[in-house]
């Protein structure tokens, strides 16, 4: 079989976060069809640990699934934003909290069958908490805090948590935090 062929692209929607683009294609198998690609800023997800072996989670309301969700600190990089600066800028505004350590654990793609929308994964350390850090008013969160991370870990293992930010950013990681 061969690659796949693009004949043409035509952009169908777009919004401040996505566009939404569809290709004509010519498939491997030689066939003719369409494929359609969501179109994203890349984002970061950050694992905050304290010093207490404790890491920093929300538990965030999610429209689509229309319920709650466990996860860690993430969000998206604007246009032409350094990956770091938009992950410490995002670490604020989601918990508050700054890191003077910081290390960067990989990328990812989140879905490459759909949208070429990628995260990068960092773990901050040495915590410091802000009292009038600014807060994303967009995001209904009910509850946030700090877990130890053998909870987490237990809750990974066990197939409990279904955020792909917080199952890729305990997965990467695991042998720094152990």
């Amino acid at each position: 079989m061969g690659e796949w062929k693009t004949k043409s692209q035509k952009y169908v929607y777009e919004n401040p976060w996505i566009r939404v683009r569809e290709d004509a294609v010519v498939r491997p198998d030689g066939n003719d069809g369409i494929y359609a690609v969501v179109e994203a800023n890349d984002g970061n997800g950050i694992v905050l640990v304290n010093e207490k072996d404790e890491i920093y989670i929300r538990k965030q309301f999610r429209y689509i699934f229309n319920e709650y969700h466990l996860e860690i600190p993430a969000g998206t990089m604007e246009d032409g934003e350094d990956r770091l600066e938009a992950a410490k800028r995002e670490l604020l505004e989601e918990s508050g909290c700054s890191a003077d350590d910081w290390i960067y654990l990989g990328g990812a793609a989140l879905s490459n069958g759909r949208t070429n929308e990628g995260s990068h994964f960092y773990l901050a350390r040495k915590v410091t908490h802000h009292d009038n850090a600014p807060v994303d008013e967009n995001e209904i969160v009910s509850d946030s805090g700090w877990v130890h991370k053998d909870e987490l870990y237990r809750m990974l293992d066990a197939g409990e948590l279904n955020n792909s930010y917080i199952i890729i950013g305990l997965a990467l990681a695991r042998h720094l935090l152990y």
